[in-house]
């Protein structure tokens, strides 16, 4: 099998070294894909670049080739980083198409460059080097997410404690839609783990169907695992919306003792702030001091009060 990174110059094998009906591995951006055709007589593929301006995750079925897009991530620090591929197949080839200038690309490359990939694939068939592209992208989705709920469970610690310099609702939101987003993709990812078993094409030999069900096994896993995660970014809110209440609600009693505290010195002092004639006890030498006392009593038990009643 020749192994060819068809936009940078590498020790890796070159297109033109390849004889026909010969297996071929090629990485390529999406810049090099129109040459990659042009060099692998690839012109029925022109039929379905309407297939490939969709959005999101799609599977079809060509006379003689398959096209997958894919949207692969990583969590990078603090959210997701999403990346588009195109992944096509053919009993001949298989061609991998990158966004420009995105991290997957060094990355595949790296994967490729590795000792014990090549050696695997060259004593295997293309269908095996084909399961162990899916194997690669998939173990590199569950990192992501493993990550992802190593940051949720941070992020609930920090609520629980009232770390509020470690989160905030906004952080909350983002990681929700972040989710959401995981959980849309990996749902669709399904639909091409059902059609890689269907295999209309008749590219994966009997001897390697059983990779191919490991694989489609994983997607069943990994879309589980996202909906999980997205039902704790949920989780998070509530929990979020219940501090915030617990706080509301002792900020609102603490208001609540003060007022049950002021009330009766402002009504005392309301009575004797009116311009009545006849008040008696303002001429009394002590009823300054009387008053007061009288004060001191209401708040000592106003506060025995809420505290028999289990207010304080």
């Amino acid at each position: 099998m020749h192994i060819i990174n068809f936009t940078k110059e590498t020790k890796m094998s070159s297109i033109t070294d390849v004889l026909p009906g010969e297996m071929v591995f090629i990485v390529c951006q999406r810049r090099d894909f129109a040459a990659v055709k042009q060099q692998l007589h690839l012109d029925s593929m022109s039929q379905s670049e309407a297939v490939v301006k969709r959005k999101g995750v799609t599977f079809e079925s060509g006379a003689d080739f398959d096209l997958i897009n894919l949207v692969q991530f990583r969590w990078r620090r603090t959210l997701f980083e999403f990346e588009k591929l195109r992944i096509y197949r053919s009993q001949h080839f298989i061609v991998l198409e990158t966004q420009n200038d995105g991290y997957l690309y060094e990355e595949l490359l790296a994967w490729l460059a590795r000792d014990s990939f090549q050696e695997q694939t060259l004593m295997d068939s293309i269908s095996f080097a084909y399961c162990q592209v899916f194997e690669f992208l998939l173990d590199q989705m569950f990192e992501a997410l493993f990550s992802f709920e190593d940051e949720l469970e941070e992020m609930e610690v920090s609520i629980l404690e009232n770390r509020y310099n470690k989160f905030s609702f906004e952080r909350l939101i983002a990681l929700k839609r972040q989710a959401f987003r995981v959980r849309r993709y990996l749902r669709s990812t399904l639909y091409v783990g059902d059609e890689l078993l269907v295999d209309e094409n008749n590219f994966i030999e009997t001897v390697n169907r059983k990779y191919f069900t490991n694989i489609d096994t994983k997607i069943n896993r990994l879309s589980e695992y996202s909906a999980d995660l997205y039902e704790k970014s949920e989780g998070l809110l509530d929990i979020y919306d219940i501090i915030m209440s617990q706080r509301s609600n002792n900020f609102l009693n603490k208001l609540t003792i003060l007022t049950a505290v002021a009330t009766p010195l402002t009504v005392i002092s309301g009575i004797y702030g009116m311009n009545f004639v006849n008040m008696p006890e303002l001429k009394h030498p002590y009823g300054y001091f009387i008053v007061l006392a009288i004060m001191l009593v209401s708040v000592v038990l106003t506060l025995l009060v809420l505290k028999w009643k289990k207010h304080l």
